[in-house]
C-alpha cells in the first residue's frame, strides 16, 4: 500500500480443507505510522472464490470498473468463476491513530459439492480468499490467500446425518476396515465436521473387496490374471496388486503398469445432451517388471499426496 496501512492475513487450520469444513482466518489491519493517524478506509470486504480455467475455452482476464475502486474478487484472475461466496464487510469508515491496530475473524463454510483443487492439463480448479480494502484517497487494494480443497464423491453432507441420526454406516464400516479407529456412534453429535468426513472416507477407503482381471492377447489366449484387494484408496497410500502367470496359455515377457487420471471435458449441445469434447491423460507413476518364467509377481504404486482425489475429473462449457 501507498499508504501506512499494513494488511495481515492468517487461515488459522493451514492451507488444505476438506469441502464442508468451515474456513476460519484472522486478519489484522495496523496504521504502521507511529505519529499520524492513517487515512480513513473506506470499506474492507472478503470473499471466497474458485476459478475454473479450460484449455478448450481461454477465457480472459477479469477487468475492474470504475477506476478499480470497487470490490471485485476475481479480477485479474483468468477462466471463469466457479464458486462464488457473499462478500462480507468488515468494516466501513475506519481511521487508525497511530501505532494501531484492528483484529478481525472470518468464518466460511466451504461448499459440499465443491470439486477438489485441480491442476492439470485441460482444467484447472483453484481456490482463493480474497480480502479487498479501499480507502478514499487510492484504488482497491487485493490480497489473496490461496487454498487447496480436497472432496470425496460419495461423502454425505453432516448436518443431514445429523439431523437424520444416521451417519450412513460410516461408525460400523470403520471400525469394521480399522479395529484401531476409536468412532463412536453416540458422541455423533459431538464430533467435528473434520472427524465426521475422515469417518465417512474410511469406510469408503477400508473396505477390501479382491477384484480379478483376466488379461488375454489377440488371439485369446490368457496372458496373466491380475488382483486388486480393493478399488478406493487414501491420497499418500500404496496400490497393491498381484500378476498370476501360472496355467496361462500365453507366455508373458514383460509388464508395464502406469498410474494414471483421466480429465473430460464436456459440452453441453442445443439439445441438452452433454457430449466429451476432450480428454487429458496424465501418468503419475509407472512400474515395469520383467515376468519371464515368474509364477507370480507384486505391482506397488504410491498415490502421491499431491493427487487430485478423484479417477474422473469433468466439467461444462
Amino acid at each position: 500500500y501507498t499508504m501506512p496501512v499494513e494488511l495481515r492475513a492468517e487461515l488459522t487450520q493451514g492451507s488444505i480443507f476438506l469441502a464442508g469444513e468451515p474456513l476460519v482466518c484472522k486478519i489484522c489491519i495496523s496504521n504502521c505510522d507511529q505519529t499520524y493517524e492513517s487515512p480513513m478506509l473506506a470499506w474492507a470486504s472478503v470473499q471466497l472464490i474458485c476459478m475454473c480455467s479450460i484449455t478448450k475455452a481461454p477465457a480472459k482476464a477479469s477487468q475492474a470498473v470504475n477506476g478499480e475502486t470497487s470490490f471485485i474478487a476475481n479480477r485479474g484472475e483468468t477462466g471463469f468463476t466457479y464458486i462464488s461466496t457473499k462478500p462480507s464487510i468488515l468494516f466501513c469508515n475506519l481511521v487508525l491513530p497511530p501505532g494501531e491496530s484492528k483484529f478481525y475473524e472470518y468464518e466460511e463454510s466451504l461448499p459440499w459439492d465443491a470439486p477438489p483443487s485441480h491442476r492439470g492439463a485441460g482444467i484447472r480448479y483453484s481456490y482463493k480468499l480474497v480480502l479487498g480494502v479501499s480507502s478514499l484517497l487510492g484504488k482497491t487494494q487485493l490480497l489473496r490467500l490461496p487454498f487447496r480443497v480436497l472432496s470425496v464423491h460419495g461423502i454425505k453432507r453432516i448436518d443431514q446425518t445429523l439431523s437424520t441420526g444416521d451417519d450412513g454406516g460410516a461408525a460400523s464400516q470403520a471400525n469394521k476396515a480399522n479395529p484401531f479407529v476409536d468412532w463412536h456412534p453416540a458422541n455423533t453429535d459431538e464430533a467435528s465436521q473434520e472427524e465426521t468426513i475422515l469417518a465417512q472416507i474410511s469406510a469408503i477407503t477400508g473396505s477390501k473387496c479382491l477384484s480379478g482381471y483376466n488379461i488375454c492377447n489377440s488371439q485369446g489366449g490368457r496372458v496373466t490374471r491380475f488382483s486388486l484387494f480393493k478399488t478406493a484408496y487414501k491420497l499418500g497410500e500404496n496400490v497393491l496388486g498381484v500378476f498370476d502367470f501360472a496355467d496361462c496359455t500365453a507366455q508373458c515377457l514383460d509388464v508395464k503398469v502406469s498410474l494414471q487420471s483421466v480429465e473430460t471435458v464436456y459440452q453441453t449441445e442445443d439439445s441438452g445432451e452433454r457430449k466429451p469434447v476432450a480428454y487429458h491423460t496424465c501418468t503419475h507413476a509407472v512400474e515395469q517388471l520383467a515376468a519371464l518364467d515368474l509364477q507370480a509377481a507384486q505391482l506397488l504404486l504410491h498415490l502421491k499426496p499431491s493427487l487430485t482425489p478423484v479417477l474422473l475429473l469433468g466439467t461444462l462449457i
